[in-house]
């Protein structure tokens, strides 16, 4: 009898559907798993699962994750044949045992208070599909604030409908609400039906804003507690190589003809994605410029007046503009 209470028990533990999972994809990081699940364990909120999707590591990553796998009874453990990051989520996702989903990356931070936050976000309004929270970057740990992103959260959210958010993603590019699959959370059966395109670097930028306009409501909370680390190693934006420069421009070409190639009348739109434009071409430029013909082309193709709203009222690179006025007035 016992042993039959216990059987149920653990199917029930390892099975019952919960309000949240947790997606990871991890490649060679074993060294940072121990410190992602106690993050996670420190949660103040509890209903939610980790998936932890092993993408083919190398290291120790598959033997840390069993030995974590058994001592958590929230995290659930997957290891596949290495298909990449968007292969991984895919695969988080199918797995899902949520009525929502969260993308993070396996080396980034959250607020101990990160769950609660979305959660509280994508249940303001009914018919919200997506929801955000603020990210911050950091080089260490240590550059993380000692306070806690919460506050008057009902106060602090803004809804958009789906539209709506994506001429902000694009216009604030990097700030308020940007591209990026993580720091965003997503009714399951949502993002279970869109899937992640697979097989390319900065699949964000093309998958994020269709994502984006699919959605009734996209609720935009102010907190910041999502902590982005950068100049990591081997991170798509902080190392060229020449697949990552092919893949940002076959993302920014994906954006005009599969997605704003249908919605031509939004011509506030249209103006808006310049800024996003000019931003990626911009840092691709920077990556390689003495190769970067074709990319220079682009940059000196974007409408200066575009871009000039977009520093006034946007995000768009000053450094980017400082440049194309400099080149645009010597070509005079």
């Amino acid at each position: 009898m016992a042993l039959y209470v216990f059987c149920f028990y653990e199917t029930f533990v390892r099975y019952k559907f919960m309000e949240i999972s947790v997606v990871v994809p991890i490649y060679n990081l074993s060294d940072e798993l121990d410190r992602l699940v106690a993050m996670f364990r420190n949660q103040t909120f509890t209903d939610f699962e980790l998936l932890l999707i092993n993408d083919g590591s190398t290291d120790e990553t598959e033997s840390v994750l069993a030995i974590l796998e058994d001592k958590n009874d929230f995290v659930n453990a997957i290891s596949i044949k290495n298909q990449g990051q968007a292969a991984a989520r895919n695969l988080g996702v199918k797995n899902a045992r949520g009525k929502y989903v969260t993308f993070v990356d396996a080396d980034d931070y959250v607020s101990s208070d990160y769950l609660s936050i979305l959660f509280d976000a994508i249940n303001y309004v009914p018919d919200a599909d997506i929801a955000t929270v603020q990210h911050a970057d950091i080089f260490e740990a240590s550059d993380i604030p000692e306070t806690k992103a919460t506050g008057k959260r009902a106060s602090a959210l803004k809804v958009f409908t789906g539209l709506e958010a994506v001429e902000q993603s694009f216009r604030r590019n990097g700030q308020f609400l940007d591209v990026s699959i993580w720091g965003k959370i997503y009714k399951t059966n949502f993002i279970f039906e869109r899937p992640l395109i697979e097989g390319h670097y900065f699949e964000d930028l093309a998958f994020v804003p269709k994502l984006l306009a699919d959605a009734q409501k996209v609720v935009v909370s102010k907190a910041v507690a999502y902590y982005y680390l950068n100049q990591r190693s081997g991170s798509t934006v902080t190392s060229y190589s020449e697949k990552k420069s092919d893949d940002l421009l076959w993302a920014l070409e994906y954006l005009e003809h599969d997605f704003l190639s249908l919605i031509k009348n939004n011509k506030r739109l249209i103006k808006s994605y310049q800024i996003i434009k000019f931003n990626n071409l911009w840092m691709l430029y920077n990556w390689n410029s003495q190769q970067n013909e074709e990319v220079f082309e682009q940059l000196v193709q974007v409408p200066m007046f575009d871009l000039i709203r977009g520093l006034l009222f946007g995000n768009a690179s000053k450094q980017g503009m400082l440049f194309l006025t400099k080149t645009k007035l010597l070509k005079r």
